[in-house]
């Protein structure tokens, strides 16, 4: 759970440095945005002595196979609560970079998005409880993030620093500019 917790602040890192030019996330930014992680993971290193990430657990038996269910408590609530605001804060400033942005561009935020809505989705069914089985689809989903962050990387070149070199230029100017 030590990484599990921080994915979802850590995206919406990601996204606000992505719509920057400069940098976005300061420490104070990063700070804060660790606090609902960290309290997350009090709850579930101590749960067994208050049973508030997990109120219970045991095996099930399922189409030949036991799996482990999980009976949520508050603090798990709290935490995928706070998880999917984080996400969909993420989401909106992938979405908004898209929209004021054209070409590559707007496809890299574009498909940035659309890779994180997998797991995202996925979990979403999962905690709702609409899977015929007690089987996690979210790690299956993060293979789908991991190819449109492939494409995203190398068919649309996310990291070429061209575009934040000449936004950076832009906006640091003074003086007029004509374009021929």
């Amino acid at each position: 759970y030590m990484g599990i917790v921080f994915v979802a602040p850590s995206w919406l890192a990601v996204a606000l440095q992505y719509r920057s030019t400069k940098a976005a996330v300061s420490r104070r930014l990063a700070a804060i945005l660790a606090i609902e992680p960290l309290i997350s993971l009090g709850f579930i290193w101590t749960n067994g002595w208050h049973h508030l990430y997990w109120a219970d657990n045991h095996l099930v038996r399922s189409g030949g196979f036991e799996f482990l269910k999980n009976d949520w408590g508050p603090a798990f609530w709290f935490q995928i609560t706070a998880s999917y605001l984080f996400l969909a804060a993420g989401m909106a400033v992938f979405v908004l970079a898209a929209w004021k942005r054209s070409g590559v561009y707007r496809r890299q935020a574009l498909t940035l998005a659309s890779g994180a809505a997998f797991p995202w989705l996925a979990n979403l069914i999962v905690v709702a409880g609409l899977t015929p089985t007690y089987v996690d689809l979210t790690p299956f989903a993060f293979l789908l993030t991991g190819l449109a962050a492939y494409y995203s990387l190398f068919m649309f070149r996310l990291f070429d620093l061209v575009p934040v070199a000449r936004e950076t230029m832009f906006d640091e100017m003074e003086e007029g500019v004509l374009v021929l």
